[in-house]
């Protein structure tokens, strides 16, 4: 987490963020890959357990690290800029190996059969999950031409019952034989392939750069249906670089075109399109509960649309572009942004429930095991946080006659003011920009509040009136001086 208070802004994250959980899990400790599951859903079966939300540890790489990690056994695998594979051990973030490959890595890594699978642009490795040596390699063809910026991440490889799916910026999306590297097909789309491959029910489902969604046979690279995005007057061609996600026999989908779209799983028929209103949807959709979660990059704001309809449920401002796609765990949905958050909300509300910084812009997805929440970020870092569990916390009535001993205005900085104020019988606290929150009292000095995990502890002169207050969230700790 950052060490620099300037990153909050406008203590945006303050009283509407603070601390809970979400995860990559996978079905089995030695099996990971990208979006949790081969459908890409984006959803983690995890729980925060620890009693306060605190940075574990952050490993260094000296280099821009957009590779989601994938953790299995115990271990952190993940790529970076620097153009090594990482093994770090999830307790302790220690180096256990690192794999040179000659070009950057911004793909996640896929662990199955004791292997850690990697894709970039220079090839595709099989590495020795334990060892780090590399098994095998598979050299694809040189990337094909893209005209436009922003081509920021590789697509991912998808393990499946001993065969490795993967797209690459030579157009192709391959399935290969995770035992020996043996291509067992190969299928040529009109663009460079960056989202990762979704397989459900023999069916491999990926996006390409030429605007078109693919449904291929797993089993022998057969196209089954295509589907061709809208395109628009920047983006004819209506660039797929958003990773597919495969729930309730639909498949969903971003595009550069400004669209989240649904189609059927069966015929690749349109069920619906929702409009970013041109904002790019490079987002990798997660699903849960009948909700589809994405994010929005000019747009800057993440939302939850109805995976029937198509109509938006919830939608949460952020600080900064969103290109990560989202996590769901225990009812909450994690999303990183160019602003160097992480955040989480309640996912049937929309609800802001927690944040954690780090100095750079977060692109790699953020991924949880085992109650820890881990990303990669811009600053040449991948952060381990321990997130804090929910508390059970009982309210006392304290007299209103004491009450009037709190109010007033507390500054952390200037231009970041807390106003304390007395309405009726409950004592209100409000940042600056900011709703409305109550002050629920657990004694006459500790405060909390039921939007986010924030404790306010009061500090009194011995007249008994309150001259600061310290504020405990999402593992900081500000002191506000009262002002007036």
């Amino acid at each position: 987490m950052s060490k620099a208070l300037s990153h909050f802004s406008a203590l945006a994250i303050l009283l509407v963020m603070a601390a809970s959980p979400a995860a990559q899990s996978a079905p089995d400790s030695g099996t990971a890959m990208f979006r949790a599951n081969p459908q890409h859903t984006g959803t983690y079966d995890e729980k925060a357990k620890y009693p306060a939300q605190k940075e574990r540890w952050r490993f260094k790489t000296g280099n821009v690290n957009r590779s989601t990690p994938a953790v299995a056994g115990g271990v952190v695998y993940f790529g970076s800029h620097t153009g090594y594979l990482y093994a770090v051990d999830a307790a302790t973030g220690a180096l256990k190996w690192k794999f040179e490959t000659p070009g950057e890595i911004s793909s996640s890594p896929a662990v199955g059969e004791g292997t850690v699978f990697v894709n970039n642009d220079a090839g595709f490795w099989a590495v020795d999950a334990q060892t780090g040596r590399q098994k095998w390699m598979l050299k694809t063809g040189e990337p094909v031409a893209f005209n436009h910026r922003w081509d920021y991440f590789q697509s991912s490889p998808t393990y499946v019952g001993g065969t490795v799916y993967f797209g690459s910026a030579d157009s192709y999306i391959y399935a290969v034989g995770a035992a020996d590297g043996k291509v067992l097909w190969k299928y040529k789309t009109e663009g460079r392939v960056r989202a990762s491959p979704a397989f459900s029910d023999s069916v491999l489902f990926t996006g390409s750069m030429d605007g078109n969604l693919y449904a291929l046979d797993a089993k022998r690279g057969q196209l089954k249906w295509k589907f061709k995005t809208q395109g628009n007057a920047f983006f004819p061609l209506g660039e797929v670089q958003s990773t597919p996600a495969v729930a309730d026999h639909a498949v969903f989908f971003g595009s550069r075109d400004g669209f989240l779209y649904a189609v059927d799983a069966a015929t690749g028929e349109k069920r619906w399109a929702y409009s970013h209103e041109g904002s790019w949807c490079i987002s990798g959709p997660a699903v849960w509960e009948g909700l589809v979660f994405v994010g929005s990059s000019d747009g800057q704001f993440v939302d939850a649309v109805d995976a029937k309809t198509g109509v938006e449920k919830w939608r949460q401002k952020m600080t900064a572009r969103v290109f990560t796609s989202g996590a769901v765990a225990d009812g909450l949905v994690y999303f990183g942004t160019w602003g160097g958050e992480v955040m989480w909300f309640d996912a049937a509300t929309g609800k802001p429930k927690g944040g954690a910084m780090a100095e750079a812009a977060v692109q790699a997805s953020p991924v949880l095991a085992d109650g820890v929440l881990y990303f990669g970020s811009d600053d040449g870092y991948l952060y381990a946080v321990e997130l804090e569990a929910p508390k059970q916390r009982q309210a006392i009535t304290l007299d209103p006659k004491v009450l009037d001993a709190y109010v007033g205005e507390y500054e952390m900085m200037p231009g970041q003011v807390m106003a304390v104020t007395r309405e009726g019988e409950k004592l209100m606290a409000q940042m600056s920009g900011q709703p409305k929150v109550e002050l629920l009292a657990e004694s006459e000095s500790r405060f909390f509040i039921t939007e986010a995990a924030a404790e306010f502890e009061f500090v009194k002169d011995a007249s008994g009136q309150c001259t600061e207050v310290v504020l405990r969230q999402s593992g900081f700790e500000f002191t506000l001086k009262k002002i007036k």
